[in-house]
């Protein structure tokens, strides 16, 4: 696995962890008025699947 794909696979699964905590977190106090939480969430785990170009295409591995 080169460093590129490290990072690339680092980035998503941070993001993907972060949206799931934030989603869950919504979720679980809704009734609170956390329903910014749960759409915070959905767009962290949603730029989960895009690339994370700029720290790659820099070159400053």
């Amino acid at each position: 696995m080169t460093v590129e794909q490290q990072i690339t696979w680092f980035s998503r699964i941070l993001r993907w962890l972060l949206g799931t905590f934030f989603i869950t977190t919504g979720i679980w106090f809704y009734e609170k008025g956390a329903w910014p939480a749960i759409l915070f969430g959905l767009v962290i785990f949603l730029t989960g699947f895009l690339k994370p170009k700029r720290c790659i295409e820099q070159g400053d591995l």
